[in-house]
């Protein structure tokens, strides 16, 4: 698996927008979690997303960081792993 965290997406954005959008350029979803604030329910315009990871060519985040979703540029990077045991 590939984990990124997306930010700044459109804050009306739905799940499966996202997805689409991800995929229309080539990647496979296999989990999608937009992250909601709990209080309003609105979206802070945070994503996090896995990807399979067979892919060809530049990896991911070179492909989709400062890409546009709806007049918003996302910026992505990878998942960063906690090492504590």
């Amino acid at each position: 698996m590939y984990k990124l965290v997306f930010a700044n997406i459109p804050h009306d954005c739905r799940e499966e927008e996202l997805q689409r959008w991800v995929e229309e350029r080539g990647f496979t979803v296999t989990n999608l979690r937009l992250i909601r604030d709990s209080v309003s329910s609105s979206s802070p315009a945070f994503a996090r997303i896995q990807l399979t990871a067979v892919f060809e060519g530049s990896s991911p985040v070179e492909t989709l960081n400062h890409q546009e979703l709806r007049g918003r540029r996302l910026l992505v990077r990878s998942e960063r792993t906690s090492s504590r045991p």
